[in-house]
């Protein structure tokens, strides 16, 4: 929680995540697809980026995931982060902002407290 990242470039990064979109390519019922992203946040709460720069990087540049809060992108730049697409993956780009959701008929699930400024 309250992350905030403040003056700092990187360039020729990048690692692989897993997404939570199903492979449907592999018979595995668990097998995911993967993609590269350079800052990715999974489950903070208030990130603020300001004056971050990601270039030159393999992949999405900065990745948020049920990431909830006040989230900020102040005075940055995702330039030249190239998009590739290799067997099983889908990467490349500048922002991905991605939030779970339920499934019809879920009662298990309750994202009822999620809301979305863009």
């Amino acid at each position: 929680s309250d992350i905030h990242i403040h003056g700092i470039r990187f360039s020729g990064c990048g690692v692989v995540h897993n997404s939570t979109s199903r492979d449907f390519n592999n018979e595995s019922a668990l097998s995911l697809l993967t993609f590269n992203a350079t800052l990715y946040f999974e489950g903070c709460v208030n990130v603020t980026l300001d004056s971050v720069h990601v270039t030159e990087s393999l992949g999405i540049a900065v990745q948020f995931y049920t990431t909830t809060g006040t989230n900020m992108i102040i005075n940055s730049n995702f330039s030249n982060n190239p998009n590739r697409i290799r067997a099983g993956q889908v990467i490349g780009g500048g922002v991905y902002i991605e939030f779970p959701y339920c499934q019809p008929g879920d009662t298990a699930c309750n994202n009822d407290a999620s809301s979305v400024d863009i």
